[in-house]
């Protein structure tokens, strides 16, 4: 009785293992789908509900490493690593078929796995340079590209320039020789004797002739005095000053003391020599000592105004040389120093204005034409500089593309300083020797913003999507 009971265990044992595990014994392999795992098979094939492809299933006695690593313990991870390490032909043929990529150093969107030719340019690939090893925004470019391109290069110097600051302005007026009309007293404009702008005036020509009761009175006042027979010379001189603070002339206040007469239209004359540059008032108008009748301009002398650069505002001093050219009026010889700074830097243009007083006897030079001025600054000793044209500037930053070796080019900011008519002080950014583009400078720059760009979102789609397929 005991031996029956015995072989009815063992029956029922064996058929109390599963499936499964008889084939995991049997080292059979079981293939399930990754996403629903109750959809099991002894052979590959397709899963029925998604249609996804059915891989082997891991038997007890198979471990992830992370698995492996928490059985071991930290301790046995260089044990565990000998253990499952490979060859070390494997794994260098492994790393270069999944890390080597060759692309057009023109067009980064072509992309090969193996050595060819661009199919759009006919460029021999090259190989991709992961984002681990990049030095930076660049481009690859081979010898015979380069010639089709024309690039060209120049070194980076130390030394000494001398600064040539370029800078543009117009002619002025010189405000110090403006004069500004306004009658005196209230009344009527009897007689105009300008009647246009621009119209040339001489000092001592008449420019109005004015009745005004006011001006009436005070004649009346003067000659009342002078009827007096009083001998003070103090009121006397009283009534002088009277009229001529009211605009009358010396020589009018003259005639009244000597003719005893009143003069009821006063006539008004040009102190200065000029052109009429504003024109408010016609004949017969009522006027007043607030508005302004006109204005005269004298231009024996004119101002240049011109503005710098805030980079180049350090370099300028007063009393510099600078070389004129008008092209207007045929000018291209005039020199002259600088007579003012102005003390304010334009906050929208970053500029300084400075002042060049110039002699204009002729009268040749006009307000409103443009001028070109050569500034001669002091010699910076010990700078490193390059060409201006190799310098890309942008809103924000300056950067230049410099030559790594034969065939890399890479783009690199710099911080300037000084910049000339054809030089530009680097003062942070390249080092002497080094080689940047002259010619061609913007094709690469845009070509290795590109490729960083498209690298930057390689990585990208990288780390988004992976963690996509992981929880799928």
């Amino acid at each position: 009785m005991r031996n029956y009971f015995v072989y009815f265990l063992l029956v029922a044992g064996l058929y109390s293992l599963s499936t499964e595990e008889l084939r995991a014994q049997n080292d059979q392999p079981i293939y399930i789908c990754p996403m629903h795992n109750h959809i099991t098979s002894d052979t590959p094939g397709d899963c029925p509900i998604c249609g996804m492809d059915l891989v082997a299933k891991k038997t007890s006695n198979e471990h992830t490493d992370d698995e492996m690593l928490e059985m071991h313990g930290e301790d046995d991870h260089e044990s565990m690593d000998t253990m499952q390490s490979m060859p070390s032909m494997q794994l260098d043929n492994l790393f270069e078929s999944t890390a080597s990529q060759y692309v057009c150093p023109m067009h980064e969107h072509i992309v090969k796995d193996h050595p060819g030719t661009c199919p759009i340019c006919g460029m021999d690939l090259v190989p991709k340079k992961s984002a681990q090893t990049s030095k930076g925004p660049s481009v690859q470019v081979s010898g015979a590209m380069q010639q089709s391109l024309a690039i060209q290069t120049a070194l980076v110097q130390r030394g000494s320039i001398q600064p040539v600051i370029l800078a543009y302005g117009s002619v002025e007026y010189d405000e110090t020789k403006i004069r500004h009309i306004h009658s005196r007293v209230s009344g009527w404009i009897e007689k105009l004797a300008v009647n246009s702008l621009g119209e040339a005036i001489k000092k001592g020509d008449l420019l109005y002739e004015i009745y005004s009761p006011e001006l009436i009175v005070a004649q009346d006042d003067f000659l009342s005095l002078l009827a007096s027979g009083i001998s003070n010379p103090e009121l006397i001189e009283r009534g002088k000053k009277r009229l001529s603070l009211l605009g009358v002339d010396d020589a009018l206040i003259e005639r009244i003391a000597n003719t005893k007469k009143s003069i009821y239209q006063l006539p008004y004359y040009a102190r200065q020599s000029g052109v009429v540059d504003r024109l408010d008032v016609r004949e017969g108008m009522y006027v007043q000592p607030a508005q302004e009748m006109m204005m005269i301009a004298d231009r024996s002398e004119v101002w240049i105004v011109a503005d710098v650069s805030e980079s180049n505002a350090p370099l300028i001093e007063q009393n510099l040389k600078v070389n004129l050219s008008v092209p207007a009026a045929d000018i291209n010889d005039l020199s002259a120093p600088i007579s003012f700074i102005y003390p304010d830097m334009d906050p929208n243009t970053r500029t300084m204005k400075l002042r060049v007083d110039v002699p204009n006897q002729k009268q040749t030079l006009k307000p409103g034409m443009l001028a070109k001025l050569e500034i001669q600054t002091q010699a910076l000793n010990d700078v490193l500089y390059i060409p201006l044209q190799a310098l890309i500037r942008t809103g924000k930053s300056s950067r230049v593309i410099v030559q790594t070796n034969d065939q890399e080019f890479v783009q690199r900011k710099v911080a300037i300083g000084v910049i000339t008519d054809d030089l530009v002080e680097i003062r942070q950014g390249l080092s002497i020797d080094e080689r940047v583009v002259t010619s061609g400078q913007f094709l690469l720059d845009s070509e290795a913003s590109l490729s960083h760009f498209s690298n930057g979102l390689s990585e990208h789609d990288e780390k988004t999507v992976m963690p996509q397929s992981h929880n799928h």
